[in-house]
């Protein structure tokens, strides 16, 4: 990808909406979900950071609105489905999580997509499926 077009959208970097911005590999919605988990993990590197490993290749019109709507639902999706209490008093009882599948895979292919080009990895599958992700 062309260093100076956004990642997303391809469009040049400029000094609007299309300015430059740092995107976060793991979303800091959930960084700040367990914030005692500050240890980033790359190959053959471990280090402490409360703030989030970031990638600077995404446009400002990108990241504030197709990005973090994503980063917003994956947020929401685990602090209201996965970290409340299962229900107990009957074991028996069937309780329901609601999710919807095409927003979970469109968030999870974001954040696989940001980590593969911060490995510096062939991301032209990822470039295909760019209008699913930004659906």
């Amino acid at each position: 990808m062309d260093k100076n077009k956004c990642s997303y959208c391809a469009k040049l970097f400029d000094s609007g909406e299309h300015r430059k911005t740092a995107e976060h590999i793991f979303p800091r919605g959930i960084i700040q979900l367990f914030p005692e988990q500050n240890i980033s993990f790359l190959v053959g590197k471990k280090f402490i950071d409360n703030n989030g490993l970031v990638i600077k290749d995404v446009c400002q019109k990108c990241n504030s609105f197709y990005l973090s709507y994503l980063d917003k639902y994956g947020k929401d999706l685990i602090s209201t489905q996965f970290l409340l209490p299962i229900p107990t008093e009957n074991m028996n009882d069937k309780f329901s999580k609601e999710i919807d599948y095409h927003l979970v895979l469109r968030w999870l292919l974001k954040i696989i997509y940001n980590d593969r080009r911060r490995e510096k990895k062939d991301c032209s599958w990822f470039h295909s499926a760019m209008g699913y992700i930004k659906l």
